[in-house]
């Protein structure tokens, strides 16, 4: 969608959102439900392969695929 200055804007239904949400979670998302640092959390990823979808800088935060973990 075109915004009144021309930029485009990109918009997701909550179905969309909703089916992202099931198949991916953030590191942030992961620190609160295991009580466990970020830190920690990639350490062990990193030692058993887990690798987010896209280098953080794409996303501005480290998501990774549920199914991985």
């Amino acid at each position: 969608m075109t915004n009144s200055k021309g930029a485009v804007r990109h918009y997701f239904t909550q179905a969309e959102v909703d089916r992202f949400r099931a198949t991916y979670v953030t590191l942030g998302e992961l620190v609160a439900s295991r009580g466990q640092s970020a830190k920690a959390i990639r350490k062990a990823f990193g030692e058993a392969g887990i690798e987010p979808i896209l280098p953080r800088p794409k996303l501005d935060a480290y998501v990774y695929r549920r199914s991985d973990i």
